[in-house]
């Protein structure tokens, strides 16, 4: 006698069962009373599978994990080499160097893996790109809810007479910048009449002007933290 297929697991069961119970095997029929020995072919199956689906998962997590480990520490090695030669290269080359491997860790990590140090190198570079780029006006639309971080880090590399022109730039804002950064661009675009005023040109101009080698601070700070440069 020919067997039916149940239309819940697909397991094949009597022609009087199929008919006793609706369309259903007996173990289906019956639900969570079935006894563990009762579990179809398809169950099995299907339990195996997702066995295999979580081991694949945890490979692949281990693989990630030591890409990443491999990354990082090819970043410190890169790290290293840049800073042994301070002595021998512009510093803007070193800088540049270094602040492209912080923004890989940062893309690969994200910044609260930063340590202090590389946070500061992180947040006095990106000043130094906004400001060359387009003075504080762009600093603030792109980076203005890092601003609460700028202060300390000028302080910390001993850059004390960029930091009056950064905190000067700040009371014309009227508070630390939100760290959100939406809402920092509301923030912004409220104080600055949606974008219409440049009311840092007389920042802009001293910055330009500023007799304080930055870049030379922010690498003596760099090679003077190497063990915390971990990128």
């Amino acid at each position: 006698m020919d067997r039916i297929a149940c239309k819940n697991c697909g397991a094949k069961a009597l022609p009087s069962t199929i008919e006793k119970t609706g369309g259903l095997c007996m173990p289906c029929f019956k639900g969570q009373d079935q006894p563990e020995s009762w579990r179809t072919g398809r169950q099995i199956v299907e339990e195996m599978e997702s066995i295999k689906q979580s081991i694949a998962a945890a490979k692949s997590a281990l693989k990630e994990d030591s890409e990443n480990a491999n990354r990082q520490s090819q970043r410190r090695r890169n790290f290293l080499t840049t800073i042994a030669q301070r002595h021998s290269v512009d510093n803007s080359l070193l800088q540049e160097d270094i602040y492209a491997l912080l923004m890989e860790k940062q893309a690969e990590q994200g910044a609260a893996a930063f340590s202090r140090p590389e946070q500061v190198f992180y947040t006095v570079s990106d000043m130094l790109h906004q400001l060359n780029s387009g003075g504080f006006s762009s600093y603030l639309y792109n980076s203005g809810h890092l601003a609460h971080l700028l202060s300390d880090s000028l302080k910390q590399i001993g850059a004390v007479r960029c930091k009056n022109i950064v905190d000067d730039a700040i009371s014309i804002y009227g508070k630390t910048p939100a760290q959100d950064y939406d809402v920092m661009l509301q923030e912004l675009s409220h104080i600055t009449n949606n974008f219409d005023n440049d009311l840092w040109a007389q920042q802009d101009c001293q910055f330009y002007y500023l007799d304080e080698n930055i870049l030379a601070l922010l690498i003596k700070f760099a090679a003077n933290n190497t063990d915390q440069f971990t990128c």
